[in-house]
């Protein structure tokens, strides 16, 4: 097996990328939606964002999903 220099690896690591595209954004990107403070200061606190984006209907379809594996898997095990 060949071994490489740190001159040869460097090389081989850190190259131009050249853009396909010479396109440029048009929209607003990031959190365009502001997540509703909790807090008596109004102050956005990292769960704000979670549950800005993880609503109750999704936790809802986790739970369902969820015990739906645990019975699969338990039906499984007692063919077994």
């Amino acid at each position: 097996m060949r071994e490489f220099s740190d001159n040869e690896l460097d090389l081989q690591v850190w190259n131009e990328i050249n853009s396909e595209s010479d396109g440029e954004f048009k929209e607003d990107y990031g959190i365009v939606e502001e997540a509703n403070p909790t807090s008596q200061d109004n102050t956005i606190y990292p769960i704000d964002c979670y549950c800005h984006f993880i609503t109750d209907e999704i936790i809802s379809l986790m739970v369902l999903e969820t015990n739906r594996y645990s019975q699969q898997h338990l039906q499984a095990q007692e063919l077994t």
